[in-house]
């Protein structure tokens, strides 16, 4: 009976791996959610709050992460930010999550992640900093300096500077349009049309190829 029991939970989990999140009929509530029912990273329905969509969910990095901002810059190209959740690691695009009907208090962590071709150092931290929170949730800049400086956790690969080295934070929009966190006239997180875009360095320009994510869950 009892091995039995387990067939039959076995069964259960598999048919929840196949059909939540698989179709707008049947979002999951986040990505962590799917995480726990050993999903694969790629693209799910969800419905964290009032809205449906579709987004990246990410299981790679020790739970499921949703993907809220990807920009993917090439060295020189002008192009204007996008307001959309994204569904491609390599997209161009960002939603604030209040705009997808999403409570404040949903959101606990917040990942970032960033490479530039001017340099070989990686970015990759996560935070549960209150005012970092409020940042992904409604835009606006919420930070001071011992947001970033204090009570970041550094994830696999991580070799860069910030936030550690943080000495300034900026008038961005949510973590993009300025720079958010960054040590004046050496190392910058930066996301803006036609001027910046900017990893762990201070070039002033959108002159190298790089790499910026940003990710979030429950």
């Amino acid at each position: 009976m009892k091995r039995r029991i387990q067939q039959l939970e076995g069964i259960v989990r598999s048919l929840t791996l196949i059909t939540e999140g698989a179709s707008r009929d049947s979002p999951a509530s986040s990505c962590r959610r799917l995480w726990k029912t050993g999903a694969l990273s790629g693209v799910y329905w969800l419905r964290p709050g009032s809205q449906t969509f579709q987004a990246y969910c990410d299981m790679t990095t020790d739970h499921g992460w949703m993907l809220q901002y990807a920009y993917k810059h090439k060295g020189g190209e002008i192009k204007p930010l996008v307001r959309a959740i994204p569904t491609d690691l390599n997209g161009y695009s960002h939603q604030h999550l209040q705009s997808l009907g999403i409570a404040i208090g949903w959101v606990r962590e917040v990942r970032f992640y960033c490479t530039t071709s001017n340099h070989n150092r990686v970015l990759h931290f996560k935070t549960s900093n209150a005012d970092v929170l409020r940042n992904a949730y409604e835009g606006g800049q919420h930070t001071q300096v011992s947001d970033w400086t204090s009570g970041a956790t550094k994830l696999v690969g991580h070799t860069a500077y910030l936030p550690d080295a943080t000495t300034g934070t900026g008038g961005s929009d949510g973590f993009v349009g300025s720079t958010p966190f960054f040590k004046r006239g050496y190392y910058r997180w930066s996301i803006k049309s036609r001027s910046r875009f900017e990893c762990d360095d201070y070039p002033g320009s959108g002159s190298y190829d790089t790499v910026h994510r940003v990710f979030v869950t429950d």
